[in-house]
């Protein structure tokens, strides 16, 4: 896969508990807009700069279903259109008339899905971000500071590696009043203490 390394600190509290309301309360939807990602991330601690290098790498190692933009608004929209020759692979995968593309899954970073590395921003600059949430970063009319990182880390993929291990550090560190009254540093960070 690649990618750049950082060092993970140690000894943060987390919570004991998991809330899949929580988490999915502070994640960006895939049709949501520019202004309200930004917040989402400011909410948290987190700058453009982090929000930019996290959508970059986290997103693209994963998959989605192409039906998800196929039905979407994104592809009529005016401001944040899909590149038509995207558009069009994207119906050969995903079939709208027989049904049968329902279960296929597309990389989120269709240039090299295996590799941690800036493709996605290139898909950004062609219009090809399978995600209006991520798209919106270089293609939203209020994505001034936006456009010029997505540009620069296109350009400039160790800027990239570097904001991007800084943000993880700092997205780890991301503390909520519950975990820091009621939180325990676990022994091993996959599981609570038992």
């Amino acid at each position: 896969v690649g990618g750049p390394y950082w060092d993970v600190p140690v000894g943060r509290k987390d919570s004991k508990t998991a809330s899949y309301e929580l988490a999915t309360t502070n994640l960006p939807t895939p049709e949501e807009g520019l202004v309200s990602i930004i917040s989402k991330f400011y909410y948290q601690g987190l700058s453009v700069e982090d929000m930019a290098a996290l959508v970059g790498k986290i997103n693209p190692l994963n998959q989605t279903k192409p039906e998800l933009i196929l039905t979407s608004n994104r592809i009529t929209s005016s401001l944040n259109p899909v590149s038509e020759t995207y558009l069009t692979s994207l119906r050969v995968l995903c079939p709208e008339s027989s049904g049968e593309g329902d279960s296929n899954v597309t990389a989120m970073d269709n240039v090299t899905p295996n590799l941690f590395d800036n493709s996605i921003y290139h898909t950004l600059l062609r219009g090809e971000g399978l995600l209006n949430s991520d798209q919106e970063m270089y293609s939203s009319m209020f994505g001034i500071q936006t456009r010029r990182i997505v540009s620069k880390y296109a350009e400039d993929p160790v800027a990239f590696f570097e904001q991007f291990s800084k943000s993880m550090v700092k997205m780890g560190n991301i503390l909520n009043s519950k975990s820091l009254v009621d939180g325990e540093v676990r022994r091993n960070c996959r599981f609570v203490n038992t």
